[in-house]
């Protein structure tokens, strides 16, 4: 795989962890149910870690 190929598909999968951010952190608002509550925030920061290992791996190739 080429460098922009690698570039892309970092590029897709950070717009598809920030989605998901997105929709955790709502989900941990929607509910009245604690634990469900705690779980969703977990998985949004998860996948917080996720998107800041990909933003800085995107750094090396701009």
């Amino acid at each position: 795989m080429s460098h922009i190929d690698i570039k892309k598909t970092m590029e897709q999968t950070l717009c598809q962890k920030q989605e998901e951010i997105r929709n955790y952190q709502r989900f941990s608002h929607a509910f009245d149910d604690p634990e469900a509550a705690k779980m969703f925030a977990h998985f949004a920061e998860a996948e917080m870690l996720h998107a800041t290992q990909l933003i800085d791996m995107l750094k090396k190739f701009n």
